[in-house]
């Protein structure tokens, strides 16, 4: 499952997507890799293949360019369009790239990577976001920076919705998918949830803001010895896009390959 759909382009389209240096939906660098080079000689064609990946939400493009392994026409080709072996390039260049898929994110079932790469682009659908896809979200950012993550269940949990472990540290998180602001008596709730707990600091995670109060109560619990980090939605959203650069590797897009030199075979 990916948040993708491939789609054909024009020949100029594909033009223009191949020049693209960022991202059309998140704006960041696009990473090209390395190409591909196949030879198909019962069509005559050496085609090759160059994707060009995103490391933040994961979109995609593909340049396809083909030609002619032995000319065709019998007028002499011009010097530039000569490789150093003496063959020309009679060949054309065609693209396609990733399409972005509706996700509904109500639907625990789906991926945390798609929900992740989704958000890094649609990150104003935050609040539509089921609470416990949410949780487990916040989790999976958290285990990539380096911590042991518990989403802990609905019961029971003692006011603490994630659980992060890691030498010397026991954090607990709260996570709340809210449009309001959070309160100071919010704040005060997590501060005695993170004292009974014996935990050793504690992070309050929402996809809105805080109030000033609740800053206030921060500063005092940390100030009396249990330190407690607050994520609006900006900062929450900054430590995703960290997170998904630390996920991004090559060889997962290796398949894209395959889906330029399908069209020839």
């Amino acid at each position: 499952m990916t948040i993708w759909d491939y789609s054909d382009l024009s020949w100029d389209l594909g033009r223009m997507v191949s020049r693209c240096a960022t991202c059309l939906f998140c704006r960041s660098p696009l990473r090209k890799l390395p190409p591909e080079h196949r030879e198909y000689e019962e069509r005559n064609l050496e085609v090759e293949v160059t994707p060009a990946v995103c490391r933040l939400c994961g979109w995609w493009t593909l340049t396809v360019m083909d030609q002619d392994i032995e000319p065709r026409s019998p007028i002499a080709p011009h010097p530039e369009d000569i490789f150093d072996d003496g063959r020309s390039r009679w060949g054309a260049e065609t693209g396609a790239a990733g399409s972005l898929r509706e996700l509904d994110l109500t639907d625990i079932q789906h991926p945390l990577q798609d929900v992740r790469d989704y958000l890094t682009i649609r990150y104003d659908k935050r609040f539509e976001l089921h609470p416990r896809l949410f949780e487990e979200t916040v989790a999976s950012v958290f285990r990539d920076r380096g911590f042991l993550p518990r989403v802990t269940s609905y019961s029971g949990d003692g006011g603490i919705d994630v659980i992060l472990e890691r030498p010397g540290e026991r954090i607990g998180v709260q996570v709340k998918r809210y449009k309001n602001a959070i309160s100071a008596e919010q704040i005060r709730s997590l501060a005695g949830a993170l004292l009974i707990g014996g935990y050793t600091k504690g992070v309050f995670v929402t996809t809105s803001r805080y109030q000033p109060g609740a800053t206030e109560v921060t500063a005092l619990a940390s100030a009396r010895g249990m330190a407690i980090k607050l994520l609006d939605a900006p900062r929450f959203f900054d430590e995703l896009k960290i997170a998904q650069r630390s996920k991004f590797q090559a060889k997962d897009y290796e398949n894209f390959y395959s889906i330029g030199f399908a069209r020839y075979e």
